[in-house]
């Protein structure tokens, strides 16, 4: 496997972390229902073009179809999260993206401890 694949397969996984986000912030706010179809459908789409994909890039269809799954799952987690929270703010929303917010949730619990 070369490296421009494996980049790939890294920049599927950071998207998978983003759209990540957007999922625990639904789920934690009992709003995560229209995500897990979107992630069902967006799912079963990728499963049913891969095989179109591989046979134009070869192995590096896989990413590639992974990437556009994981972007369009980020969209839809953006999109449903500004939609169905709307009590919190997209720039409130923005902090959840940010490691000092992780960070001064774990001095917090520091402090609590």
């Amino acid at each position: 496997m070369d490296s421009f694949t494996l980049f790939l397969f890294g920049v599927s996984i950071a998207l998978q972390g983003f759209w990540g986000i957007c999922a625990t912030v639904l789920l934690a706010s009992n709003m995560h229902h229209i995500f897990n179809y979107f992630y069902f459908t967006i799912t079963v789409l990728a499963l049913l073009v891969v095989p179109f994909f591989m046979l134009q890039y070869g192995f590096r269809g896989i990413p590639i179809v992974m990437i556009l799954a994981d972007f369009s799952l980020l969209v839809a987690g953006i999109f449903l999260c500004q939609k169905k929270l709307t009590h919190i703010s997209l720039r409130e929303l923005y902090r959840v993206f940010q490691p000092g917010f992780y960070i001064q949730k774990v001095a917090a619990l520091r402090k609590k401890n």
